[in-house]
């Protein structure tokens, strides 16, 4: 070889790059389970820091209004957690998300640790009786969990005396919305889930690893 000229890959090296990248791709894009606790729990908590930090700056309502619009990430995140995780592994995530929540909010102490709870509880139950390979359980699961957190917001905050008031249109459309891109953000993550099957039960499958 001359002088100053580069050695050319070969084509090993080529396959061994293309398969690092592979990896760091595989590992760079965000899903609720990835199959490893470490990352599963990274990108948990990179959903709480855009949760609380990024998306309430980027949305925020003109000053007559006085609020932000909040696009709810959590939820649809830990849906489908409850849906495709090991039980084990859904409880936990089930309380470091609601936790983080707890920590950012004003709401008395317990409200996300009690509403998640009950979806996760419900999805348990149900979980074996649906499809997951079709979107429709997705769909109904999605929203019905949005919805069920709303409302128990609302509930909560008007019990405690922390409500803004009776609700109007900005607030309705406010909610209508969240609950719109809530359930949408939910149906985009849980696109590659419908083409793999899940075991009616992983928390007894020892070939279940969670990766998809």
């Amino acid at each position: 070889m001359l002088p100053g000229h580069a050695q050319p890959l070969r084509p090993s090296q080529l396959r061994r790059a293309g398969d690092a990248f592979l990896r760091l791709r595989e590992v760079m894009t965000p899903r609720p389970v990835t199959g490893k606790l470490w990352l599963d729990l990274v990108w948990l908590l990179v959903v709480g820091a855009l949760h609380h930090a990024v998306l309430p700056t980027l949305t925020r309502l003109p000053p007559v209004t006085r609020s932000t619009f909040l696009i709810d990430l959590m939820t649809p995140w830990l849906t489908i957690t409850f849906v495709a995780a090991p039980l084990s592994r859904a409880a936990l995530f089930a309380l470091v998300g609601a936790m983080i929540l707890e920590t950012h909010s004003t709401a008395p102490s317990g409200l996300y640790i009690t509403a998640y709870w009950v979806v996760a509880v419900v999805i348990r139950l149900t979980r074996s009786t649906l499809s997951w390979r079709h979107a429709f359980p997705w769909l109904v699961t999605l929203a019905l969990a949005e919805l069920w957190v709303m409302g128990f917001e609302l509930f909560v905050s008007g019990v405690a005396g922390l409500s803004d008031g009776p609700l109007d249109f900005t607030m309705v459309a406010q909610m209508g919305l969240r609950f719109v891109l809530s359930t949408g953000i939910g149906m985009l993550l849980a696109r590659r889930l419908m083409a793999e099957p899940l075991t009616p039960d992983p928390e007894k499958d020892a070939v279940y690893d969670g990766s998809y």
